[in-house]
């Protein structure tokens, strides 16, 4: 049992042939209910093959294998986004800011996508006409090594950090391996069970700003799990839907909750006040 929707995507999944307008309607009415409450969704019947999905897997998994000093050849620039972070070099998380280093290795990219249909489309035109080049969107793969049997993680050492992404949309799938957990409306957190061949979609702060809080930024974190899970190695891979840099993330209906301010300024604040370096 489980405390996050299923929406069923087949009426706008990458498959379809054509778009049955009654069926999308009831999709946008599932998103629309979903983001409203607590933010976050199971997708199904996406279009996305599980086997392309296990294939990107099993390459990332080669490349965290690889010697450190082989990975450290693509590491992240600094004040860059593309690119490798090892193991324990990232905190992600409000507080508290003397907690050890999430135990997770990861590697941004920039994904080249050929097409996008979005009603926000004019404020994420650098996601498709310049492959990224004004627009922060990114693909990050995670890798989180399960503890040895018989220990414990540091104290206070989680696998990722309580934090709500900056961009619109974000989209992730994961392995079998629980540990994925969101913060209700109650502030209560709850799990997010593996569900083979669903993405998980959660709105994020650009999105809660948007459309001034009728829709909701997810809190999320990752967690070593009761049981056999804590100890076995997790994986998942993530897409960051940004506006562009220059978009001005503000109240779309008019009013004046927020101010405008542009994309990439206000996802450096966010940064600043979030990831404990």
């Amino acid at each position: 049992m489980t405390n996050v929707p299923v929406i069923d995507f087949s009426a706008y999944s990458s498959e379809r042939d054509k778009v049955d307008p009654e069926k999308l309607q009831k999709l946008v009415g599932d998103i629309d209910s979903a983001f409203r409450t607590n933010g976050i969704a199971y997708m199904v019947n996406h279009g996305v093959p599980r086997e392309q999905i296990d294939e990107a897997f099993g390459h990332f998994r080669q490349f965290t294998q690889l010697p450190t000093e082989t990975k450290q050849k693509y590491a992240r620039e600094e004040n860059g986004v593309v690119g490798y972070l090892g193991l324990e070099t990232e905190n992600l998380g409000t507080s508290p800011s003397n907690k050890p280093p999430d135990l997770k290795e990861v590697y941004n990219y920039d994904p080249n996508m050929k097409k996008k249909d979005n009603v926000l489309l004019n404020l994420h035109k650098g996601i498709v006409e310049d492959v990224c080049k004004n627009n922060h969107t990114q693909l990050r793969y995670a890798f989180y090594p399960g503890i040895p049997e018989g220990t414990e993680p540091k104290k206070g050492q989680v696998r990722f950090g309580e934090h709500s992404d900056y961009g619109t949309v974000s989209f992730v799938v994961t392995d079998e391996v629980s540990g994925f957990e969101f913060q209700s409306t109650s502030g209560e957190w709850l799990a997010v069970p593996p569900m083979p061949d669903a993405l998980i979609m959660m709105g994020c702060n650009s999105l809660q700003r948007f459309t001034s809080e009728r829709y909701r930024a997810a809190p999320h974190r990752g967690v070593f799990s009761e049981g056999q899970d804590r100890f076995t190695d997790r994986q998942s891979i993530v897409f960051f839907g940004c506006p562009d840099d220059d978009a001005i993330v503000e109240s779309l209906d008019g009013n004046q909750k927020y101010s405008p301010i542009p994309f990439l300024k206000y996802a450096e604040q966010l940064f600043l006040g979030n990831f404990n370096k």
